[in-house]
């Protein structure tokens, strides 16, 4: 106990110490704890049902022939030689897998609806869903706080329509009523009984990408809720052309189940009534691990992820070669201390005692301190890097939980008792009389100790600061762009009126009457309406042909009236859409960007020649006007050819359509109004997606400027242990040899000869740390090459700024130091010790 409170004393008169080595742990430590959290939640973390591990996923791969299906909701997945599998199947194909399965797996499937229609009362608001087998829930064995799940009975055809709310969607909407049960909820403008609430923690079977579900329907409700799922009299339950289902199973023996699963699908594709499943030749079927549901994120984000778990373990090692460098500094500034004690009786056994406490209550204080970096550092690194996604920014949600926190105390005290040994030893060996008698010997090897550790400091420093430089340069870079529109003053709003499971016809005039109501609010200079918004990070392709030559993949867009005039993208012939190109029979027009010109006709004018879109049957359009090249999906691709096509005119059906305003004064001083417009024309239409195209701009650079806060931070942290430790460094050197500068001084040196005697001891570390750290920055800049923009990893004045700025940060430490010992007053530094 005694020892105990000789430590705490200790450490309260040295202030500074004690708060520099407690935040340098904090910042180690809280860094990896934060990483380690989203990393978990990210890539480890399985659905939280019942044993997950039971879980697999069915994908398939076209083989070697032409297995070409039209897929709802899917995405690709690449096993570890690279070889690409797609997710979903058809109704009858998940059918024939689980009549197969029938006694040795529980087969199920599902799919994900990202926008649906809800209203509580008057109010229409947007909430996501999924439609799932009437197995879902028991096959992944999750119950229910209220109510009852969905059953085989909500899918008879007489069963009234029935759903199954989320926890959160509970909480938010009925505050935790559990009157909310039986109650009426219009979905897609159909009635719907909530008949159960799923437990807080399950939000669908996906724990990798897919928007939190609100809403789980039965399969049978698909024709309401997701009638665009399928065109024309097409049902989604007989037809084998388009596959739309995610399947899964619980299984004890995956081996066993793969196999029947792959005939299976096989004689299916052979007898089906389709041509281009017939021809399928040597498909794949491959069951992957289930237990995180459809992951579509882990494999994408990995290697970002790493990356940043990289960085973040150079900030520990930062920290602790400056936890090293505080140790030996104090172990030298107490050794007088430390001999007078022994000299009067103390025991060698209570010196190490006191040592290791000391570093013991350091690692307490640092240990908690990176608990509360941890948990704001991970809520943070999901906003830089997920926010301006909205699927993953709202299933990202990292948590401390007891392994987090066990591993945060376990490097607490193993990193107070890794610096609290050291010092304990050596006082268990100092002699008593030599320490006395010369205080000042034996200072050389330990300033040798600290200046090696310096050096090493700024040889990790180095990569993180090149790094926060090439970033800052990318992200300059991708700001000045010229993406080939003008993206200030324009307000965009998404509406979609086919969630309420309108017809066609009715959609079309829902958007004519809202595009009239816009351009009549005051303040609006023109409006029109895109399907994929510019700089969405999204793109729509098809094949397109000129006078039957091979169809070529280009991608399009469908826009309404007004288009170039709103976005500012300049007609450079011909003519942009009017009305009349919107109607109903009229000449189906098109107008390509530059890049689509020379790609489709060479140097020939294109107005007036055809386009065929290669649908079935085709549909040709005619050029009638030439656009200036602007940037479709992303600041950082390079200009793509591009068609433009009215949106009434293709032979899709009408999709979900965003409403673009040019404003005539700040753009927030319309958004209200957009939202009143919509519902004078129909209160039962959500707007949604409501930005600027700035903001939208921001949003798809997100990942590029997240990269860059998170280096900046950490070169931060790195300059600023290097400064605490070239100071620390500079200020025990000038103490240690402050005789020697007496003398010096006493016979005529002159303050700036004393002031670079001292000043270089940091040029040498300097040196000695940018040898070892310059090519190992730039070896490090290779990883992240695909990320950088109009910057190579191996940019020389990225790597100047960065030596210039850890450079100056240096010096500025060892300064104050330096200037001291060359204005110190001879005799008292004569007298010194």
């Amino acid at each position: 106990m005694t020892g105990f409170r000789y430590a705490l004393r200790s450490l309260r008169r040295s202030p500074g110490f004690t708060g520099v080595a407690i935040l340098s742990l904090a910042l180690g430590l809280g860094a990896n704890a934060a990483i380690y959290s989203v990393i978990r939640r990210v890539m480890l973390d399985p659905l939280p049902v019942p044993r997950p591990d039971e879980l697999v996923a069915a994908y398939w791969n076209r083989g070697s022939g032409e297995l070409r299906v039209t897929q709802v909701n899917s995405f690709n997945l690449r096993d570890e030689s690279g070889k690409v599998y797609n997710s979903n199947f058809s109704y009858p194909l998940y059918r024939a897998f689980r009549d197969a399965a029938a006694g040795a797996a529980d087969v199920f499937a599902f799919n994900f609806i990202k926008d649906l229609n809800v209203a509580i009362g008057d109010a229409p608001s947007v909430a996501s869903g999924a439609l799932v087998s009437d197995n879902y829930f028991s096959a992944l064995e999750v119950g229910t706080v209220a109510g009852r799940p969905l059953t085989a009975a909500d899918a008879r055809p007489d069963a009234a329509p029935a759903v199954v709310i989320s926890h959160g969607f509970w909480m938010r909407v009925f505050s935790g009523d559990p009157r909310a049960v039986g109650r009426s909820v219009r979905i897609a403008g159909a009635p719907f009984t909530i008949v159960g609430v799923t437990p807080a923690g399950f939000e669908g079977a996906s724990k990798g990408g897919i928007r939190a579900v609100d809403l789980t329907l039965p399969l049978s409700a698909q024709p309401t809720v997701a009638a665009r799922w399928m065109p024309g009299a097409v049902s989604a339950f007989t037809t084998d052309e388009r596959w739309w289902l995610y399947v899964m199973a619980r299984v004890r023996h995956p081996s066993a189940l793969a196999p029947t699963f792959a005939t299976v699908f096989r004689q299916s594709l052979a007898a089906s009534n389709v041509e281009a499943l017939r021809r399928a030749r040597e498909p794949e079927l491959r069951l992957f691990p289930g237990a995180r549901g459809i992951d579509q994120i882990g494999a994408r984000i990995r290697q970002p992820l790493f990356a940043i778990a990289g960085v973040s373990l150079v900030v520990l090692l930062l920290a602790c070669v400056n936890l090293a460098n505080l140790t030996l500094a104090r172990a030298a500034a107490r050794q007088k201390d430390s001999s007078v004690r022994l000299a009067l009786g103390a025991g060698r056994l209570r010196l190490g005692v006191e040592s290791i406490t000391e570093s013991l209550l350091l690692a307490i204080g640092g240990g908690a301190l990176a608990i509360v970096v941890a948990a704001w550092g991970g809520r943070a690194l999901v906003t830089m890097l997920f926010a301006a996604t909205t699927v993953l920014g709202g299933t990202v949600r990292p948590s401390l939980d007891w392994r987090v926190l066990a591993g945060i105390g376990a490097a607490s005290i193993a990193t107070g008792l890794a610096f609290g040994v050291l010092p304990a030893i050596r006082a268990g060996r100092l002699d008593v009389a030599g320490a006395l008698g010369q205080a000042g010997r034996g200072a050389t090897a330990r300033s040798t100790a600290r200046a090696l550790l310096m050096a090493a400091q700024v040889a990790l420093s180095i990569p993180l600061l090149v790094g926060a430089v090439l970033f800052l340069r990318t992200v300059r870079t991708l700001a000045r762009v010229d993406l080939g529109f003008e993206p200030e003053r324009l307000l965009i709003a998404r509406i979609d009126p086919t969630l309420n499971g309108y017809t066609s016809e009715r959609v079309d005039d829902i958007y004519r009457r809202v595009i009239d109501e816009v351009r009549a609010m005051p303040g609006v200079a023109s409006a029109a309406f895109v399907d994929v918004v510019l700089m969405n990070n999204l793109q729509s392709s098809h094949n397109f042909s000129v006078d039957g030559a091979q169809p070529i993949n280009v991608r399009y867009n469908r826009v309404g009236s007004g288009f170039f005039e709103t976005a500012g993208i300049p007609v450079l012939r011909g003519r942009g859409f009017s009305e009349g190109d919107m109607a109903a029979g009229a000449l189906r027009a098109a107008i390509v960007n530059e890049s689509a010109a020379r790609q489709l006709f060479g140097g020939a004018p294109p107005l007036g020649r055809s386009i065929r879109l290669m649908t079935v049957p085709s549909v040709d359009f005619e050029v009638v006007g030439l656009a200036r090249d602007s940037r479709y999906a992303t600041p950082r691709e390079p200009l793509q050819p591009t068609i433009f096509l009215p949106y009434t005119q293709t032979p899709f059906p009408t999709p979900s359509m965003s409403v673009e305003v040019r404003t005539a004064a700040a753009p927030a001083s319309v958004a209200r109004s957009i939202r009143e417009a919509v519902a004078r024309v129909d209160p039962n239409v959500p707007v949604f997606d409501l930005k600027t195209e700035l903001q939208q701009i921001d949003e798809t650079l997100g990942p590029e400027r997240a990269f860059t806060r998170l280096l900046v931070v950490f070169g931060v942290v790195a300059l600023l242990l290097a400064s605490i430790g070239l100071h620390g460094l500079t200020a025990y050197s000038v103490s240690r040899r402050t005789p020697e500068i007496g003398v010096r001084i006493a016979l005529g040196a002159e303050r700036r000869d004393v002031l670079w005697l001292v000043l270089r001891q940091v040029v040498v570390i300097m040196l000695a740390g940018l040898a070892v750290g310059v090519p190992g920055a730039l070896a490090a800049a290779r990883v992240v090459r695909a990320t950088l923009y109009g910057v190579e990893p191996g940019d020389p004045l990225s790597v100047v700024i960065a030596i210039v700025v850890l450079g100056v940060v240096a010096f500025g430490a060892a300064f104050a130091p330096a200037r001291r010992a060359a204005h110190m007053d001879p005799l008292a530094a004569l007298r010194y010790e």
